[in-house]
């Protein structure tokens, strides 16, 4: 590893400009302190949201506030309309099965 940095020292400077910023940004957040919470979950929910917090003020700053709403709504939007798909598509499926089985509303129909 030393010896590739050796080579070219210019990546160890691009790396250290591209990823650690966030994670800088998030420490001077939280304070420059340890983590709140204990545990290797607990931890992880913790990062998580610091992460998630710092992904939205990027967000905020990158389109705005009205067109960060509007993309969440369009989202929100999305996510219920494919919720509702889902659905109608399962209660299709499940009459299809019912009435290959010979079930209709969950009775077995006799032919004569």
């Amino acid at each position: 590893m030393q010896a590739r940095l050796d080579h070219n020292p210019d990546v160890m400077r691009l790396r250290r400009s591209s990823v650690e910023h966030p994670y800088g940004t998030i420490k001077s957040w939280m304070g420059a302190t340890r983590f709140l919470t204990k545990g290797l979950e607990c931890v992880k929910t913790e990062m998580s949201l610091h992460v998630l917090a710092y992904n939205f003020r990027r967000l905020m700053k990158l389109l705005g506030m009205t067109s960060m709403l509007s993309a969440i709504r369009a989202y929100a939007l999305i996510l219920a309309v494919q919720k509702l798909l889902t659905t109608v598509f399962l209660q299709a499926s499940l009459k299809v099965s019912r009435r290959r089985n010979g079930l209709s509303q969950g009775y077995l129909v006799l032919h004569n």
